[in-house]
């Protein structure tokens, strides 16, 4: 089940909600209750930069699972 973000401008607080797909467009409440929007929510990945200003990613063999990495993943 996705973590969704929501953010109510009212009481400014954002929090997360784990919901089923099929209901991730419902409107969800803030603890106030007060009507939050779904936010774009964001991800952080790790590396290091290299001469170019790109970063190693974990489909670079960065060992961060996923069938690229045998034995990071049910695959293999």
């Amino acid at each position: 089940m996705p973590l969704y973000e929501y953010h109510c401008s009212t009481c400014r607080d954002t929090f997360e909600v784990l919901r089923p797909m099929g209901q991730a467009p419902v409107a969800e409440m803030c603890a106030e209750g007060h009507e939050a929007k779904k936010v774009l929510s964001t991800f952080a990945t790790v590396g290091v930069a290299q001469e170019g200003g790109i970063a190693p990613s974990a489909f670079q063999g960065g060992g961060a699972g996923g069938c690229c990495n045998p034995g990071g993943c049910a695959c293999h």
